[in-house]
């Protein structure tokens, strides 16, 4: 008897678990910007527990000849040992109504390699012009940013996120 009451209580503590412990994921709210507005700024504030990163940023610009100037940088509070800023370039799929991944960048730094000198690794930056297949005036495209930030064996990642802007070619 007392077994049956202990098979019974774990049978209703694991089905309570798997409502308690399901996950729920926010959807990437992404606007698209009115034809006319060729920049999407987007500067995310860092963790307030963070130690590295104070904030992150992505932009992308219509340049209005066919081409997209992606963008992104890191504002930390100190300098940095080593950085990575990696730039996702998504297209606007009217017909799925989601964004299709068309390319990404991949940049790194590391402190006194090149140019990274300290006053550059306190706010490490990459600009691109983009162009290209799949580069087409008349879609949606938007810049996902993920970056990273190492000092002293310490390491933070984050992300920031564009609207939608429209490419247009009018040049």
């Amino acid at each position: 008897m007392r077994i049956k009451r202990y098979q019974r209580l774990l049978c209703i503590v694991l089905i309570l678990s798997l409502f308690i412990s399901t996950s729920a994921y926010a959807e990437e709210e992404t606007k698209l910007l009115p034809p006319g507005q060729s920049v999407s700024f987007n500067l995310e504030a860092g963790d307030p527990r963070g130690m590295l990163m104070a904030s992150r940023i992505a932009s992308i610009t219509n340049n209005e000849d066919g081409t997209i100037n992606a963008s992104g940088q890191i504002i930390a509070h100190a300098t940095l040992d080593y950085a990575m800023i990696t730039l996702y370039l998504d297209k606007y799929d009217p017909d799925i109504e989601d964004w299709v991944n068309l390319s990404y960048i991949d940049t790194e730094f590391t402190l006194g390699e090149g140019d990274c000198d300290e006053a550059f690794m306190g706010a490490p930056s990459v600009s691109y012009t983009l162009t290209g297949e799949g580069i087409v005036p008349g879609y949606y495209y938007r810049l996902r940013g993920t970056y990273l930030a190492k000092k002293e064996g310490r390491r933070e990642t984050a992300g920031a996120i564009t609207d939608g802007v429209l490419l247009t070619k009018i040049k």
